[in-house]
């Protein structure tokens, strides 16, 4: 469904097929900041008005912050009308007579259009439509954009020198995405099993095993104490690019 941004006001106003004006439903539940939970506060209100999907709202899934798709709602104006007066408080009522302002302002300028001749009204409607057509072209020109910047983030990104600074640009890449997944222990876990599987090794057992060696080579017990599985990795140049190639398709899976 295309959405066409009509007006900016207390809240964005849009507008789907035949003209038909509607905003979002969390954009609704920030701006009357309502303290109940989004899922819980839309599913009360749209039982307490016997709102209809298909006829009163539409639900659809748009991707948040993390990525991840969440769940909102398209209210037509009358039903956004009915939501905010349920508030019962002065936002709620802010918010009621903001839509019913919108909704004379339109239907006004439908009935200036009726009283013009047939000719301007299919002038006007020409018009109408090719500022249509130039919204949602500068709608995909601005999405392209998004998209070539995430192509340069993700080249950025693949560009890991193995012979270089391997280490230092791994630990940032899991640390972004250890933040994005708002978990620092599961991501690492998950990379290093990935490794054992396509590089046919036990990494622990490796670990152990270079202890072992440092030791019987008289390194200091402290030193042997901090070696880890990067350690192993560094020490394998094939491991290595199968460990780089891994957080590599992590980062991007992750966006990060």
């Amino acid at each position: 469904m295309e959405l066409f941004l009509k007006g900016q006001g207390m809240i964005s106003i849009y507008e789907i097929h035949e003209g038909i004006k509607v905003v979002m439903a969390r954009e609704l539940h920030k701006g009357l900041e309502v303290k109940t939970a989004f899922k819980d506060w839309i599913n009360r209100r749209l039982t307490e008005c016997d709102l209809i999907e298909g006829d009163d709202f539409s639900s659809f899934l748009s991707e948040s912050s993390g990525g991840r798709p969440s769940k909102d709602y398209l209210l037509k104006l009358d039903a956004a009308k009915e939501v905010a007066m349920m508030e019962r408080n002065e936002k709620g009522k802010k918010y009621r007579r903001y839509f019913i302002e919108v909704e004379k302002k339109y239907n006004q300028q439908v009935l200036n259009t009726k009283n013009l001749s047939p000719q301007l009204q299919l002038l006007i409607k020409i018009e109408t439509e090719q500022k249509r057509i130039e919204e949602n072209v500068n709608s995909v020109k601005k999405e392209t954009m998004e998209v070539k910047s995430e192509l340069q983030e993700m080249k950025d990104t693949i560009i890991i020198n193995p012979k270089a600074d391997w280490r230092k640009k791994t630990n940032q890449l899991i640390a972004k995405i250890c933040t994005t997944m708002n978990d620092y222990k599961k991501p690492k876990d998950k990379i290093y099993s990935a490794l054992e599987e396509r590089g046919r090794c036990n990494l622990n057992l490796r670990l152990n095993n270079l202890k072992v060696r440092a030791l019987s080579n008289g390194t200091a017990a402290s030193k042997v104490k901090k070696l880890n599985i990067l350690d192993v990795i560094a020490n394998d140049a094939r491991l290595k690019e199968i460990y780089i190639a891994i957080v590599k398709e992590f980062a991007i899976k992750y966006k990060v």
